[in-house]
């Protein structure tokens, strides 16, 4: 897990920009689809967080967005206010990526950027049995893909995925659930449990609550910003 710098958690939200492949791909809508999404599960819990779109791209200067939403296959390079970062993803896969940056600075602390990506064209098999063929994956499903990395982006890394004993849209590997009459109607399986579930929503399980609730909702710990010597 990583805290956000302290001004960014006290702001209670991420702002975040799409660049143009997403803009420019089937991941336009779902891009949108998910802020109105996650900012639902965040109302509905009180997360503490939410996000807003903006449309200036995270800067070296720490300017801009605090996050950025890219689809991509391959590797791509981001410039943070670190230097660069690489991000490399198949972009068939059906998981995400999320890269964020951390300063250790003394009054800035904390996670500063985050660099989303997700797979440009997500596939799985499709059709009946003995007759499945790889095909892209509906927006329902790419849904749950986006929002899985809008909350890695909060801070939660891959070692707090939830536990697949009592899962949601954060756990580890989902898999591809299609449906063979329509793609519209595609979902991902985790655990025991489809997402999205029989009501067509996405879910947050207490634990991912939790752990998000507790780096959002309290002010980061204080450090020292002085060396100390342990004799």
């Amino acid at each position: 897990m990583a805290r956000w710098q302290e001004h960014i958690r006290q702001a209670g939200e991420l702002t975040i920009f799409a660049g143009s492949s997403v803009t420019g791909s089937s991941w336009a809508g779902v891009f949108k689809d998910a802020i109105i999404e996650f900012n639902k599960l965040s109302a509905r819990h009180g997360l503490g967080v939410t996000f807003r779109r903006v449309a200036d791209k995270p800067t070296p200067a720490q300017l801009g967005a605090n996050v950025q939403f890219e689809a991509i296959n391959g590797t791509v390079t981001f410039s943070s206010f670190v230097g660069p970062v690489d991000v490399t993803l198949d972009g068939s896969d059906i998981g995400g990526f999320t890269a964020g940056v951390q300063s250790g600075r003394p009054g800035n602390l904390g996670e500063g950027q985050s660099f989303v990506c997700v797979p440009i064209a997500p596939q799985g098999l499709a059709g009946p049995v003995g007759q499945q063929k790889r095909r892209d994956v509906g927006d329902k499903a790419k849904l749950a893909i986006a929002v899985n990395e809008l909350v890695h982006a909060c801070g939660l890394s891959n070692s707090d995925h939830t536990q697949e004993s009592d899962p949601d849209l954060f756990v580890a590997r989902p898999q591809f659930l299609p449906d063979n009459d329509d793609a519209a109607k595609d979902k991902l399986e985790v655990g025991r449990k489809k997402v999205p579930d029989e009501k067509g929503d996405l879910f947050l399980a207490a634990q991912t609550v939790n752990k998000l609730k507790a780096f959002w909702l309290f002010p980061n710990p204080l450090v020292n910003p002085f060396p100390r010597v342990i004799l």
